[in-house]
């Protein structure tokens, strides 16, 4: 069957913390699986081969990875593990789908806004006949359109670049100024940002919403009007006030449910999503995350409070969740104390304010 694909020798390896997926793999070489230590295990995956690292369905209903690491879903930081030591995530496992089609998303933010370099990933995770091969599937570009003259170094090498989009039922993609695909870099130039969202799904799939986010924080939304059992491609463009610290975009495109036997879904929604374009807001060539922003507007001000206080309202709420984290760990009691009652004030005009106390009140405790 070589001539109609390229296979790729993987392997998941299940471990009491957690299961994760390495390729490519050197045949009859098996990872340490007794291993307790994600980073060392992730470390002894890539001696065996593997390019590419995945954490696979981490809100596993058996097995909660990041409930175990007390994961912090606003700030994307944890208990353990000083480094996330994945090249991806999945987000659309469609054997192991959560009831909100979001929820993997927002954990996903999480982790780019502290500064991880993390894909998002689709995956059917078919271990029989059961299951719907390929209802969740990952979208890499490649240099040709034949299959078996697929490129697994290629493959690999766009997974890691982030020239990818995820699909649950649709396909996605994007262009921003008209030029930049997923992964890439985009220098911002003047006020607004352009970009066209283009999706595509078969006539048994009904996209419903098409929606983008600047570092995990809606700005934009519309509906999407798809053909009674039809076919769809469209292209559907959307222009965005340019961020004014750098920031990551994601496109996602939400729709129904399948309940027909031929390929019905595990929970009542399809999806597609982009993997980041990161906007260099201050086009010096760098893309910084919400945290790195947060150090280095933090350093200017002296670890003076009201300093502070004037600078988080200066930033979009990703950026301010980090500052807040940053600036609560670096302070004295007194500080603490005089910062809870500042967002407490603030709380109702600024939800991100509430949630970062309530996280705080919860971690105290």
């Amino acid at each position: 069957l070589n001539s109609y694909f390229t296979p790729v020798i993987g392997n998941e390896v299940t471990t009491s913390f957690g299961h994760i997926n390495g390729f490519p793999m050197r045949e009859a070489q098996i990872p340490n699986y007794h291993e307790t230590n994600w980073v060392k295990l992730a470390d002894d995956i890539r001696f065996h081969g593997a390019k590419v690292v995945i954490l696979n369905h981490p809100r596993w209903k058996k097995y909660d990875v990041f409930d175990d690491l007390h994961f912090n879903t606003l700030t994307g930081e944890r208990d353990t593990y000083t480094r996330l030591p994945f090249d991806g995530m999945e987000l659309a496992n469609s054997g192991a789908l959560k009831s909100d089609p979001l929820q993997m998303f927002r954990d996903w933010f999480a982790f780019l806004n502290y500064g991880e370099k993390i894909q998002a990933v689709g995956s059917s995770d078919s271990h029989g006949v059961r299951e719907i091969v390929g209802q969740g599937r990952m979208y890499l570009r490649s240099s040709t359109d034949d299959p078996a003259k697929s490129s697994i170094d290629e493959s690999c090498e766009n997974f890691l670049a982030g020239r990818s989009s995820i699909s649950l039922g649709m396909f996605a993609d994007v262009l921003v100024e008209n030029r930049f695909a997923p992964g890439a870099i985009v220098p911002v130039t003047n006020t607004q940002v352009q970009l066209k969202f283009r999706v595509a799904a078969p006539g048994w799939v009904t996209p419903r919403r098409a929606l983008v986010f600047l570092n995990g924080v809606l700005v934009a939304e519309r509906a999407i009007t798809s053909p009674e059992g039809k076919p769809l491609s469209e292209q559907i463009e959307f222009t965005i006030s340019a961020p004014k610290q750098d920031a990551h975009l994601v496109c996602v495109a939400l729709g129904d449910g399948v309940k027909e036997p031929f390929w019905p879904t595990e929970e009542n929604y399809t999806l597609a999503a982009i993997n980041p374009v990161f906007l260099d807001a201050d086009n010096d060539g760098v893309y910084r995350s919400p945290r790195e922003t947060a150090k280095i507007i933090l350093s200017r001000t002296e670890k003076n409070l009201d300093a502070q206080w004037n600078a988080l309202g200066e930033v979009d709420d990703s950026i301010a969740a980090q500052m807040l984290s940053l600036i609560y760990k670096d302070a004295n009691a007194t500080a603490k104390g005089e910062l809870r009652e500042r967002l407490q004030k603030s709380a109702s005009a600024r939800p991100v304010f509430g949630k970062f106390l309530s996280l705080v009140s919860a971690t105290e405790k």
